[in-house]
């Protein structure tokens, strides 16, 4: 699977924040021309305004991906920040303020499944949906996935 995040944010940098399962955290600034992109066991971060440029992890060794714009003075965003956790066929959303369902559609825009979000998070089973682009739409913001 491929998990794609995509985001609709005007500002000249986003920190993304690498929790690994060691304890460590590592942080990445964004711009909008990086990406953060699953691929099979490995993480790949593409952030051109590192110093590291590109960075590959294995997954099995980061805890949780969180987004922080804390460092760019934006204003009027949302406190909670949005969290993707994606273990086997299970994803785990976190940080949910806005929307009393997930929902997963295909890409010609059928709904595949609904999930009630509790307490600001929830859990997707993705083993029964079909091969393909999933998209998953929580917040203002739309999830891209590649089912294999």
């Amino acid at each position: 699977m491929v998990l794609l995040a995509s985001a609709s944010i005007h500002a000249d940098d986003l920190t993304a924040n690498l929790k690994m399962r060691d304890g460590t955290v590592r942080q990445f600034i964004m711009n909008s021309s990086s990406e953060i992109e699953l691929q099979k066991s490995l993480l790949k971060v593409h952030a051109p305004v590192n110093p590291e440029y590109d960075v590959l992890f294995l997954l099995e060794d980061v805890s949780t991906l969180t987004f922080d714009s804390s460092v760019t003075g934006i204003q009027n965003l949302s406190e909670a920040v949005l969290s993707y956790r994606l273990d086997g066929d299970m994803l785990t959303i976190s940080g949910i303020t806005d929307c009393p369902f997930v929902k997963v559609y295909d890409l010609s825009g059928v709904l595949l499944s609904s999930v009630r979000v509790h307490e600001g998070s929830c859990i997707l089973s993705l083993a029964s949906l079909p091969k393909g682009m999933l998209l998953i739409k929580v917040n203002s913001q739309t999830i891209k996935i590649l089912k294999r």
